[in-house]
């Protein structure tokens, strides 16, 4: 019974709104949001691997 219904939905839907989809695009709030996690995500690492190098970075 489940089947049927997903089935029915991936065939209708565009690819383009389900993010478990080939070629599914997020909004551009949510990439606008992923680059913010992403730069935050690289200065953290940045400086982590600065403390266990025991060195210095600046901002």
């Amino acid at each position: 019974m489940g089947d049927g219904f997903v089935r029915g939905v991936s065939k209708t839907t565009d690819p383009a709104i389900l993010a478990d989809m080939p070629g599914f695009v997020s909004c551009e709030k949510d990439q606008e949001r992923q680059k913010k996690y992403d730069f935050r995500r690289s200065e953290e690492l940045r400086f982590r691997t600065t403390i266990q190098n025991k060195t210095k970075a600046f901002d």
